[in-house]
């Protein structure tokens, strides 16, 4: 305390003065938090003893720390859902689907969902869409899971953002490029290519967020595990779920016993995984497997793949639509210099023009130089002198002129 206040002399009569400005820092200290809260939106999916298309939402804010812990996974694991993070990735973690596309990020379990965003703009967006989403799709027996349900609202929002810039951007890029192909003046045309500009950077970006999405939709659909692990519902149905480190233990152990030549490991309440996994499935056997031998089941995540698919070909089909406008962007660029080219020629052309006659001027200065010393040229006395040696001159630079636009021609300088 001394060190930090060097001019400030405390006897023991102002130990009451130190102690409270001590209190006062350590509660300035506790009121401050290290880890900021995050604001979201939290849906739970039905109870028991609810109907089935119950999913209650509510706002509420949670710390990193407190959600880690909730989740029993890393606190590194949810640095994809900071809302600086421009990491795109769909990972699974242990009995949970952590999202981050773009702006759009989440947490699904599976009969509850945490749903992120960078702004409270997009917070409210992305919350209106997934509940949209859950009530057009009610949950119950043959319907697509709620896990899957939310994984679907949160991708289908992440694409329909892309989506939509592009098809504002693209109108507005595409007006401004009609005007510039119709600019008759050089004002015009400077105008029109500093609007250009900052459009041109911005389509850039959603084409690389597009590229990133894409890259991360790739990214899960090439790890079978991963999309074996993000089918939360399936895992809570089949073998052993209560492991805590690995969501797939309890179907790699189904798995190694039938190796292994063990015997039939009992299924939760002998229930049909696939009867509320997926809407056209009402059995194992309808998927291709034997209902009958338990060890024939296995997490079937061809939903999920096809789903993430789906979405996959629309970032396609938009990253190619954002690389024809920017290519539409670089031809008009290019025929504009083109016409700058054209222009500048024609500026060249009079520089040139005036340069010759510049120089033809010169000359017939130099020879009125020459008679206007002060010597005698025998010629003073000629009554016609003047206008003679005047006409010889305009003649003789017009006709140099000529001679050097001509040659000038025949080089291809001028037209």
């Amino acid at each position: 305390f001394s060190r930090a206040f060097p001019g400030l002399t405390l006897d023991g009569t102002d130990d009451m003065i130190r102690r409270l400005l001590l209190c006062l820092i350590v509660a300035l200290c506790a009121a401050v938090d290290p880890l900021p809260r995050l604001k979201a939106y939290r849906f739970e999916a039905e109870r028991p003893g609810e109907p089935p298309d119950r999913v209650s939402v509510q706002q509420t804010t949670i710390s990193k720390a407190d959600l880690a812990q909730h989740l029993r996974i890393p606190l590194r694991d949810l640095r994809l859902i900071d809302a600086g993070a421009r990491l795109s990735a769909i990972v699974a973690r242990r009995r949970s689907i952590i999202l981050s596309l773009g702006n759009t990020k989440a947490i699904i379990q599976e009969r509850g969902a945490l749903v992120l965003a960078s702004t409270d703009e997009e917070l409210e967006r992305l919350c209106a869409r997934v509940k949209s989403h859950l009530t057009m799709q009610p949950g119950g027996n043959g319907a697509f899971p709620f896990d899957q349900r939310v994984l679907e609202a949160c991708v289908q929002h992440a694409v329909c953002d892309v989506r939509n810039s592009l098809a504002a951007l693209k109108a507005e890029i595409l007006g401004v490029l009609s005007r510039l192909r119709g600019a008759q003046n050089q004002g015009a045309l400077a105008m029109l290519l500093e609007i250009l500009l900052p459009l041109k950077t911005e389509l850039n970006n959603l084409r690389a967020a597009a590229q990133e999405l894409l890259r991360a939709i790739n990214e899960a659909l090439s790890n079978d595990e991963d999309l074996d692990a993000m089918q939360l519902s399936q895992i809570n149905l089949l073998g052993d779920a209560g492991d805590e480190l690995d969501p797939l233990a309890g179907v790699r152990l189904l798995r190694l016993k039938k190796l292994l030549g063990g015997g039939s490991a009992p299924m939760r309440d002998s229930v049909d995984p696939y009867s509320h996994a997926y809407p056209d499935s009402s059995s194992a056997s309808a998927m291709g497997y034997d209902s009958d031998d338990p060890f024939e089941s296995r997490i079937d995540h061809s939903g999920t793949e096809m789903l993430l698919e789906a979405y996959l070909t629309q970032l396609e089909s938009l990253t190619t639509e954002a690389g024809d406008v920017a290519s539409t962007i670089k031809s008009t660029e290019e025929m504009v210099d083109l016409q700058l080219d054209l222009v500048r020629n024609k500026i060249l052309s009079v520089e040139l023009r005036l340069s010759v006659a510049s120089f033809m001027v010169a000359l017939g200065c130099f020879v009125t130089g020459m008679f206007g010393m002060n010597l005698l040229s025998h010629i003073e006395t000629q009554p016609h002198a003047f206008w003679t040696t005047s006409t010889l001159l305009v003649v003789g630079m017009g006709a140099g002129y000529c001679a050097f636009i001509e040659a000038c021609q025949r080089l291809g300088l001028v037209r």
